[in-house]
């Protein structure tokens, strides 16, 4: 335990086993929405495809093929993702964006959010509701991901 009461896990370095057993057969959008998570990160990717990545710094790295992310199965996985979506610089116009996880939905909405009137410019604000929380957290930051991309500072 680390002295956040936090779990150390070592995971090998070459051997993608451990992603394996636990990704289940993902869908092709599911490995998509995956990659489009490691690019948004900055994991680099080798010239075989797989991405080469540390979760645990200063842990080994891994080298991971695309169809063994597991941001759809890991909270380990997909907390780095909210965590930079929440620490993005601050937009003119929607502010800072907050994530906000809670039963088995997810909310992610810019902290100038504005309501009523005729002002079609609202800030962003967008919610999804999962089976689990882990996945309207997936969801909600893929739907994030696919609008912030469009919008310029």
């Amino acid at each position: 335990m680390t002295p956040f009461g936090k779990r150390q896990f070592n995971p090998p370095a070459e051997s993608p086993d451990w992603i394996n057993n636990a990704t289940m057969n993902p869908t092709i959008s599911e490995i998509e929405t995956n990659c489009k998570f490691a690019d948004f990160l900055n994991w680099e990717k080798l010239e075989d495809g797989r991405y080469y990545f540390s979760l645990f710094e200063p842990e080994p790295v891994v080298k991971c093929p695309p169809q063994e992310l597991a941001f759809h199965r890991y909270w380990n996985w997909m907390m780095p993702v909210v965590e930079k979506i929440e620490a993005l610089p601050e937009h003119p116009f929607h502010g800072k964006f907050g994530v906000y996880i809670s039963s088995n939905s997810c909310t992610i909405q810019g902290t100038r959010l504005r309501t009523g009137g005729d002002n079609p410019n609202y800030a962003y604000f967008s919610e999804f509701h999962g089976d689990t929380k882990l996945e309207a957290t997936w969801f909600a930051c893929s739907s994030f991901l696919d609008w912030y991309k469009t919008i310029s500072y």
